[in-house]
């Protein structure tokens, strides 16, 4: 387990792995950072911009409970952004967890499927819109949802 409080050797070795596509170092980061952010033990801003790095770094893999990990890793995103008033982001983070929650209840997440149906009673129609156009993504064209204007 990756411990942010000592830049120890252990989580040197974990960031070297982290960086050359090992899955699990990825996801023990991500869930080290988000956890950071979460208790306050590491300054919030830093702490949402890696948690969204190695969450999207881990995402990629695919595998059972990587995309969960990029989902907290985007609510913590979304909820930094409004916490500082940017609306537009904040509506982008939360469009993109919608997305990814449909996913998760396509591949048979229940639990994504429950999160999903709430979500439907309160976010605007607009948010559905990006977010059922951003399941039809591909790498490429992710960032039409954040770019400025």
């Amino acid at each position: 387990m990756v411990e942010l409080e000592t830049l120890s050797e252990q989580n040197a070795l974990w960031i070297a792995r982290a960086a050359v596509g090992d899955p699990d170092a990825q996801a023990s980061l991500a869930n080290a950072i988000i956890e950071a952010a979460e208790t306050g033990s590491a300054a919030m801003a830093e702490c949402v911009a890696m948690a969204e790095l190695m969450g999207r770094m881990v995402a990629v893999h695919g595998r059972p409970g990587d995309k969960r990990i990029l989902v907290q890793a985007l609510l913590l995103a979304s909820m930094y952004t409004a916490q500082i008033k940017n609306w537009d982001r904040t509506a982008a983070y939360e469009a993109e967890v919608i997305a990814l929650l449909n996913e998760l209840a396509d591949e048979g997440d229940e639990e994504a499927g429950e999160m999903l149906q709430m979500a439907a009673d309160v976010v605007p129609a607009e948010l559905l819109t990006v977010a059922a156009k951003l399941r039809r993504r591909t790498p490429d064209d992710i960032g039409f949802v954040y770019q400025e204007g």
